[in-house]
């Protein structure tokens, strides 16, 4: 089985749990009004979460009437419930590839007796969200500060992915 690939579960009651948490978080005191707003009939509704047999169908309808829940994490597939945590855990993992990814660039260019600099010409605090700004650029430079290469940061983010794509051929390789 391949890590990023959906697999079906046979565990509805899974299901049946993660709409009780929806259905609580978005207040419903009862499964009635709950149906209602997923355009469902109250009584084939409330017949599904006693059985535990959940469908798709009926998952669709969920996300519907509920655009900010996921329709992966309602099915039981990962553990994301709305698109702003999947987007976090995606950023997460993103950060510690980038974090070790720079760990790389820095010690190799430590080893040169240089070191990167991530400057802004306007003075301003820019995080790294902003980073591909034009006003933004990275600078090697000596163990004095003398500036030796400046980088436009698409250029960095191209140096980056090159990397990537290296520890990736890398990886393919030995692995």
């Amino acid at each position: 089985m391949e890590n990023n690939k959906l697999v079906e579960t046979n565990d509805n009651f899974l299901r049946v749990e993660r709409i009780e948490d929806l259905m609580t978080w978005e207040k419903y005191k009862n499964r009635k009004d709950f149906a209602h707003d997923i355009d469902m009939l109250p009584q084939n509704f409330s017949r599904s979460m006693a059985s535990g047999k959940i469908s798709e169908k009926t998952c669709n309808k969920i996300i519907k009437a509920f655009p900010k829940y996921r329709k992966e994490w309602l099915m039981g597939y990962d553990e994301y419930p709305t698109h702003n945590e999947w987007a976090d855990a995606i950023q997460n993992r993103k950060d510690v590839t980038a974090d070790c990814m720079w760990g790389v660039i820095e010690n190799s260019l430590r080893k040169q007796g240089k070191s990167l600099r991530f400057m802004h010409r306007t003075g301003e605090h820019v995080d790294s969200s902003q980073r591909l700004r034009k006003d933004c650029y990275y600078s090697v430079v000596d163990r004095d500060g003398n500036e030796l290469k400046r980088l436009t940061a698409r250029e960095m983010v191209e140096f980056e992915q090159k990397i990537q794509e290296y520890c990736d051929f890398m990886t393919g390789k030995y692995m």
